[in-house]
């Protein structure tokens, strides 16, 4: 669990997306399950860059996601992107530098709840500045 970032702030085109926008550009998938579980998306109005996590899912096939948002910083990004491109032979080296990367993002206070099939919003809502957010893998919280 982990609270918020106090200066991690979503853009108002993600903050105020109404049921059925598609405020999403997908940069990355970095997991899924029957549709996207991680990723880096961007804003589609601003590009601003977020990571958003699995934290459950619900409704037929589990298409109904609520993910946590956290706000990427272009300059981090760009170097993950660019390290990811050129690869490695050692098999440690990507979930390493997934590692790296998750670790500099900024939580946010914002949950989007996402239709898996195209990733259109079903509710946007923010917790409270205090609330716990569990950071886990969704692999170790959703069996």
């Amino acid at each position: 669990m982990a609270r918020p970032d106090p200066t991690a702030e979503v853009c108002e085109h993600v903050a105020a997306a109404m049921r059925g926008a598609q405020p999403f550009a997908t940069e990355l998938v970095m997991d899924e399950v029957g549709g996207v579980a991680d990723a880096v998306v961007r804003c589609k109005v601003c590009a601003r860059p977020y990571l958003i996590e699995l934290l459950d899912w619900s409704g037929p096939s589990r298409v109904q996601r609520r993910y946590r948002t956290s706000v990427v910083d272009e300059a981090i990004l760009k170097k993950y992107l660019h390290n990811l491109a050129r690869g490695s032979c050692d098999v440690k080296r990507a979930p390493a530098e997934r590692q790296s990367f998750e670790s500099r993002t900024k939580l946010s206070r914002t949950i989007v709840t996402l239709d898996a099939k195209d990733l259109s919003v079903v509710g946007v809502e923010s917790v409270a500045a205090d609330a716990d957010i569990p950071v886990s893998s969704w692999r170790e919280r959703l069996r």
